[in-house]
């Protein structure tokens, strides 16, 4: 599947990805990678960024990659950690 036909998917089927402002910039094999702007929809109570926007992101560019093979898949559990 190429860069377009994934993006593509993405666009036309994750709305809340689309609300954000999410967007696929680079899908190879095992490698996603996405971009989102900071705004005020991406804020938390104390102004800063919203960790659950963050964690969006994440997925969104693991979604890319688990899916460029062109089968789609969901995943069951993610967890973010700072080493």
């Amino acid at each position: 599947m190429t860069l377009e036909e994934v993006r593509n998917h993405f666009e036309n089927h994750d709305t809340f990805a689309k609300h954000l402002g999410i967007e696929l910039v680079k899908i190879d094999k095992g490698k996603g990678v996405a971009t989102m702007p900071f705004d005020e929809r991406h804020r938390n109570g104390m102004g800063q960024t919203h960790g659950g926007a963050i964690f969006a992101l994440a997925d969104m560019a693991f979604a890319a990659a688990s899916n460029a093979s062109g089968i789609f898949c969901v995943n069951a559990q993610t967890s973010i950690s700072y080493v």
